[in-house]
């Protein structure tokens, strides 16, 4: 009986010690502590993709997307500076993706290497010939920029009627703001 409540508490002891340990459990602790402590001038933030470490960081509103690209480590080699502004300010804004490099193996012939077509200067023709974007979406990406500006950060793309979640992520990789 002795080694049955001995083998449960060292059971337990264990558990508890591995939740301390474990880096996921602690950045959600100090996420929570974090916006305990701040007012209504923090967004929390969610990183992905080519950065160091991606995840969600409590930044102030007036913060931009270079900010958290040093907030969150930095960008790796793989990332791809084109695709996005660092002065974008993050007010309004949920999720940052920071895509990679068009890389292709290196025993891969490739004829005509496919460059990220410019979503701020492309036609709509040019639009359109990306897996993903419809004649009609490349359209309305168009007159979206028309009527509203050059775009500011690719998520700005779900802006766009016809472009949801899942279609920027399939397009996202192949455009550039620059």
């Amino acid at each position: 009986m002795i080694k049955i409540l001995v083998v449960v508490v060292v059971a337990i002891v264990g558990i508890l010690v591995m939740t301390k340990i474990d880096p996921n459990v602690q950045q959600q602790d100090q996420l929570a502590e974090v916006s305990e402590y701040r007012d209504g001038n923090y967004l929390t933030i969610v990183i992905e993709g080519q950065v160091v470490n991606p995840g969600a960081y409590s930044m102030e509103e007036t913060k931009t997307v270079g900010d958290l690209i040093v907030a969150s480590g930095g960008l790796l080699e793989s990332a791809d500076e084109n695709a996005f502004n660092r002065e974008t300010p993050l007010l309004g804004r949920e999720r940052i993706y920071i895509p990679s490099k068009m890389n292709y193996a290196p025993d891969c012939e490739i004829l005509d290497t496919p460059k990220k077509i410019n979503v701020n200067t492309a036609t709509a023709e040019q639009l359109a010939t990306i897996n993903g974007i419809s004649e009609a979406v490349s359209k309305a990406i168009v007159a979206y920029r028309e009527a509203n500006g050059p775009f500011m950060a690719l998520e700005d793309l779900q802006n766009v009627s016809g472009i949801g979640t899942k279609t920027y992520e399939k397009i996202r990789d192949y455009l550039t703001l620059k």
